[in-house]
């Protein structure tokens, strides 16, 4: 963690930015994208009880062998994201980290960047994840399934944090291309899609997604998603009338 700093989360999902371990900052951003829906206080107060549990060494944390060491975890919860789910994610962070692999490894589907594929990635980590053994079902509904038509948008909002590099995006997966990124679509960006005339159908699926994203990929080819935290800060902060915007 950075030693100026204090042990504290700030008041928009950026604390990946707290660390300077790479392997720290990818394993603290899935979990933060995975708690990402509900009130931001509440989820913000989650991630740092979370970070308490785990010292502030999240890499630390799946590379130990120490039998004991899921006690830490007991009591933990967010929303539907129980105990047994938290468990089960660090065991599977733990069999991988332990194998001499990463999420970047997980998420990299191909050995060529020029045909890396955002869904096939998401696809990718599901996969590994329903083949560690011990792993409960219910705890499988906390990752989405692109192949059931799942927008996927926290598993995107995670791949936005990692491949991009800005203020925001720490981007440290850059030889990932960023023009490949896929928009995190959720009830407000979708919203405000729509009432811009980017976005036709009705649904936050898949095939929307793909939607606002091929339109974003027009202006700026090289990095479509570079506009999402526009589109969601206009959803949250405004409720637009029934008809598009012109």
């Amino acid at each position: 963690m950075n030693a100026g700093k204090k042990r504290t989360l700030s008041k928009t999902i950026r604390f990946v930015h707290w660390f300077q371990n790479p392997e720290d900052q990818a394993i603290a951003g899935l979990l933060a994208a995975t708690l990402a829906w509900g009130k931001r206080s509440m989820i913000l107060e989650k991630l740092n009880d979370l970070m308490i549990r785990l010292e502030w060494d999240p890499q630390g944390f799946v590379l130990s062998t120490h039998k004991q060491k899921y006690k830490a975890l007991k009591g933990f919860g967010y929303r539907t994201f129980m105990e047994s789910d938290a468990i089960a994610f660090f065991k599977v962070l733990s069999q991988l980290y332990q194998s001499g692999n990463n999420l970047e490894s997980l998420f990299n589907h191909s050995a060529s960047p020029q045909i890396w594929n955002p869904w096939l990635g998401i696809q990718s980590f599901r996969m590994y994840f329903t083949s560690v053994p011990g792993v409960p079902l219910r705890t499988l509904k906390h990752i989405a399934d692109p192949d059931k038509g799942s927008a996927a948008k926290r598993l995107h909002l995670f791949l936005r944090w990692m491949v991009r590099e800005d203020q925001i995006d720490v981007g440290i997966w850059n030889h990932l291309p960023k023009s490949q990124l896929i928009c995190p679509l959720d009830v407000h960006t979708g919203r405000v899609a729509r009432q811009l005339g980017i976005l036709d159908r009705n649904a936050n699926d898949k095939k929307s997604a793909e939607e606002v994203t091929d339109f974003l990929r027009m202006i700026t080819p090289e990095d479509p998603v570079k506009w999402d935290v526009a589109l969601f800060g206009l959803g949250l902060e405004f409720t637009y009338p029934s008809q598009k915007l012109s």
